[in-house]
This record gives structure tokens, sequence and C-alpha cells, in this order.
């Protein structure tokens, strides 16, 4: 049974999974889905972060990493001109319009 800590512990870790990552805390996130893969991207700038939602076994960074591109491109309507970070979170640098 579930002692009122635990279930405090397990709410706060919950959240924190949908927050930003550091720099990105407090911005509005956009949800895209591209190639079976749904992100939360959140812009700043000309940098994105996109945090990939969906449950994947074994995911290879090239596959998440092309969806994810795709995902801020479609958010953002910029072009992504490089991605890095991992399955879970990747970090974009942006060209926007204007």
């Amino acid at each position: 049974m579930w002692n009122k800590a635990g279930m405090t512990a397990v709410a706060l870790l919950v959240a924190a999974c949908d927050t930003g990552g550091r720099g990105y805390q407090g911005l509005p996130p956009l949800r895209a889905e591209a190639l079976g893969h749904s992100f939360d991207i959140r812009q700043r700038g000309d940098e994105a972060e996109a945090v990939r939602r969906n449950a994947a076994w074994l995911p290879r960074f090239g596959e998440v990493a092309r969806a994810a591109e795709a995902a801020i491109e479609q958010a953002t309507g910029c072009d992504v001109q490089r991605i890095t970070g991992d399955p879970s979170v990747l970090r974009a640098d942006l060209d926007c319009p204007g």
C-alpha cells in the first residue's frame, strides 16, 4: 500500500518528465508527431528542444533524430540545421525565416 509520501514522490517525478530542460523551463510545449513518434517541442529563439513522449523499445538515435527534426520543423516553421542529444531529449539549432 502506498503512503502519502510515496504518492507525492511519484507525482513529482511524473510531473518533472514534462518540464523543459535547462533554458526551456516555463516555455509552453508545442505537441508534434512525426514518423511514429510524439514530441513536446519548446523553442527559444533559434534553438529548440524536443522531448519524446512515446515509449519505444531500444530506440535508435538516427531514427528518433529524423522524427524529431520533422516534428520540430512542423511545430516551429524553421529549418533544423543541426540536431544533438539522445533518443529521449534532442536539441536543435534552427534557421528561422524573417
